[in-house]
C-alpha cells in the first residue's frame, strides 16, 4: 500500500468516524426530546422540543455534508497519478505535503503531517495544474512542487 493509499484510507476513516459520531448525537437528541414529559407549563415542553428539533436539523445538515465528502473522497480513489496536480493528487512541496481531495485540514499519519484540502480551496486552486519544479506563491511564501503522486 502506497503512502497516498494509506492517507486516503485514513481520511475515509476520519470521515466515517465523524458520520458515526453525528448519527449518535442525532439519536441522543431525539431520544432526549422523546423522553420530555409535558409539564404543567406547556410552553417549556414546546420550547424544549423545538430546540431539540433545531439541533437535529443542524446535525442533519452536517451529516449530509460529511456524506457528500465521503462520496467525493471515494471517487478520488479511482484517479490515476499524472504529471500535473489534479483532484486526488498527493503533492509534496518545499513547505508542506498536500492531499488535494476534501477539506479536512491538517491530518497526521505515521508521524507525518498532511494538509488535506479541497480542489476548490484557495491553495487547492493554486496547486491545480502545476507540475514538478513549478514554483507557487502562497501566503507570502514561495513553494516548489517537488513530487506529484
Amino acid at each position: 500500500m502506497t503512502e497516498k493509499d494509506r492517507l486516503h484510507a485514513h481520511c475515509l476513516a476520519l470521515i466515517h468516524q465523524r458520520i458515526q459520531s453525528l448519527q449518535e448525537e442525532i439519536q441522543l437528541v431525539q431520544a432526549s426530546a422523546n423522553e420530555e414529559t409535558k409539564s404543567s407549563a406547556g410552553d417549556k415542553y414546546e420550547t424544549g422540543r423545538a430546540m431539540a428539533q433545531n439541533e437535529v436539523a443542524q446535525y442533519i445538515v452536517q451529516l449530509a455534508e460529511l456524506e457528500r465528502q465521503s462520496a467525493a473522497l471515494q471517487r478520488l480513489a479511482e484517479m490515476k497519478a499524472v504529471d500535473r496536480v489534479i483532484p486526488g493528487s498527493l503533492v509534496t512541496a518545499s513547505q508542506a505535503v498536500f492531499y488535494i481531495s476534501i477539506s479536512l485540514g491538517k491530518v497526521s499519519l505515521n508521524g507525518k503531517e498532511y494538509l488535506v484540502v479541497s480542489p476548490d480551496s484557495p491553495i487547492g486552486k493554486t496547486l491545480l495544474g502545476k507540475s514538478i519544479g513549478e514554483v507557487i506563491r502562497w501566503q507570502h511564501q514561495e513553494m516548489t512542487v517537488l513530487t506529484v503522486l
